[in-house]
């Protein structure tokens, strides 16, 4: 398939029908990238949006922590009592 021709600039110069073709032949290309970046937004806006639902990050407070901190102990101390003599010597 020929498509117009060169003057002797070396520019090609394409007649309707020919611009016609080429229409034709890349028209479904052309569909599939117009559609492509279309997605392409619809995917960066989304992701903006979730970003900017998940701003909220909670904090523990100090009497909390005290609390966790309390409990990790007296758990602890439970596990330690129930260790006998022998296992405690194994693992220092």
């Amino acid at each position: 398939m020929y498509l117009g021709h060169y003057n002797q600039n070396g520019d090609m110069i394409l007649f309707q029908e020919d611009v016609e073709r080429v229409v034709k032949i890349f028209s479904d290309l052309n569909q599939k990238r117009m559609i492509f970046e279309q997605d392409q937004l619809l995917y960066r806006k989304k992701e903006r949006t979730q970003m900017q639902l998940h701003t909220f990050k909670p904090q523990i407070n100090e009497a909390n922590k005290e609390l966790a901190q309390r409990a990790r102990s007296r758990q602890a101390d439970k596990m330690s009592a129930r260790l006998s003599s022998y296992d405690r010597r194994s693992l220092k």
